[in-house]
């Protein structure tokens, strides 16, 4: 694919997100419990406030969010959001990947601060923007992949994905939209 069509294409898939975040903020903006926040692109402010803040907070895990805006950057297929409250505190980062059928969850994460006002809300709010955004990009399910026994039996109970496959300490799990 030659260099004008992949911007092209990375522009309306970055439309697409732009309009899943603003569908969630609508959607949520006002609820006594999230409040206010926004949803936007990662960009480098997201990176700072996660170097400032969360990158040396024990108990987190350990995704290098610094490193993901040169992942993200040169291909159509990667985006990365972030949720900010109405403190502009970082809540929340997600790096998504466009698939054929899907959208594959990357990397998730939420404030390590236990106290955070959107603690709760922020796994919930990602990913209602990531079912949105598959939606606009006209895929069937968002799929995420965790190792973890108590994460997967969230995702699955709270969540409502399914595991569709488990091998090598992994489970693939997976949501219609």
């Amino acid at each position: 694919m030659e260099y004008g069509v992949k911007a092209a294409l990375r522009k309306r898939r970055l439309s697409a997100l732009t309009e899943a975040c603003e569908a969630t903020e609508s959607e949520h903006n006002g609820n006594p419990i999230v409040k206010s926040f926004n949803l936007l692109e990662g960009d480098e402010e997201a990176q700072k406030a996660w170097r400032d803040t969360w990158k040396d907070a024990p108990g987190r895990t350990p995704i290098q969010w610094d490193e993901v805006p040169g992942e993200c950057a040169p291909t159509v297929d990667q985006f990365h959001a972030a949720l900010w409250d109405e403190d502009a505190d970082l809540c929340g980062q997600i790096l998504l990947k466009v698939q054929k059928n899907n959208i594959r969850i990357r990397a998730i994460e939420r404030n390590p601060d236990v106290n955070h006002p959107l603690t709760s809300a922020v796994q919930p709010l990602l990913l209602d923007m990531s079912a949105r955004f598959a939606q606009k990009l006209g895929r069937r399910e968002i799929r995420i992949t965790v190792t973890d026994q108590e994460l997967i039996s969230i995702y699955r109970d709270v969540y409502g994905f399914e595991v569709v496959d488990e091998s090598k300490g992994r489970a693939t799990l997976r949501r219609e939209v």
